[in-house]
């Protein structure tokens, strides 16, 4: 079984609270409205989850993070 990158995001999403995983969505959907062709890189930590966007495949390049 293969899982989506977007299933995968969600289970890391998942052990947040509901109004926090609200406003995830919300700015996500923002952000990729404002950047559509930015690559959203995604790194899971213990605590936290980051996102960044890039014009590349390397979050160091990354204009922006959430």
């Amino acid at each position: 079984m293969t899982v989506t990158p977007e299933a995968q995001l969600r289970a890391y999403f998942a052990r947040f609270t509901p109004a926090h995983q609200k406003l995830v969505r919300a700015i996500r959907a923002a952000l990729r409205k404002r950047l559509p062709t930015a690559n959203e890189l995604v790194y899971d930590y213990a605590a936290s989850v980051v996102i960044a966007y890039a014009p590349g495949e390397h979050g160091i390049d990354g204009i922006l993070a959430l």
